[in-house]
């Protein structure tokens, strides 16, 4: 992992530029308050008014709930903290309202439900490994193909969604836009946006290694 902080060595004076926040945790709210903070100075800022995430297609509906009760429910049927974009979504829903700024799914939601697919059954074959089951040869060689078709999956979920956010801003005109995704598609989507000739932008939150265990516990939601 890189610095945490900002890089701007990659953006473009001219032409397209796409701010890359880097989600190192799904799990621990001290990184995603530390992302919400980065991504809403740009926004107030007037940097860039249209931010892509992970997770999700199309326009997300601001929440109208109070964070408090938000932070109980992502707990409760996820295990994990608010993420960086439900905590902009919830702390500022007037703004979306008024369209100072949207949140887009920058997903396709068949390839994504088919990489869930796959890591719940490469973490259910994990468990059943951990709870002391001997695998056959037969459930190792199935455990592989699992693990390399998430793999595989999560590269082409990151070339798609960087492919997508460039097309929209080619759309719609757009020179900034920010991108809000999970650490592990980070190579795929830089590759991605070099080939489309598109600056960009990094942002690296600071490392929490209090929630590195929680990540597990995480996955198992899926």
């Amino acid at each position: 992992m890189e610095q945490e902080g900002w890089d701007y060595s990659h953006a473009r004076k001219e032409g397209r530029n796409v701010f890359v926040f880097r989600d190192t945790s799904h799990v621990s709210a001290k990184i995603h308050e530390n992302l919400y903070s980065a991504i809403y100075s740009q926004i107030s800022r007037g940097i860039f008014s249209t931010l892509f995430i992970e997770g999700g297609e199309g326009p997300i509906s601001p929440i109208r709930v109070p964070e408090e009760v938000l932070r109980v429910n992502v707990f409760q049927k996820a295990k994990r903290c608010i993420h960086a974009s439900e905590l902009l979504s919830c702390r500022h829903h007037s703004e979306i309202y008024s369209g100072k700024f949207k949140i887009y799914g920058a997903e396709g939601m068949d390839i994504l439900n088919k990489q869930r697919e796959a890591v719940r059954a490469s973490v259910e074959f994990g468990a059943k490994v951990f709870s002391g089951h001997v695998p056959s040869f037969l459930e190792e060689q199935q455990f592989d193909f699992l693990e390399k078709r998430v793999v595989v999956i999560a590269r082409r979920r990151s070339f798609l969604a960087a492919e997508r956010v460039i097309r929209q801003m080619e759309v719609y005109g757009e020179n900034n836009v920010g991108m809000l995704f999970g650490d592990g598609h980070y190579t795929e989507i830089i590759q991605q946006l070099k080939r489309r000739e598109a600056g960009y932008v990094t942002f690296s939150p600071s490392w929490d290694e209090k929630n590195f265990g929680a990540a597990l516990e995480y996955l198992q939601t899926l």
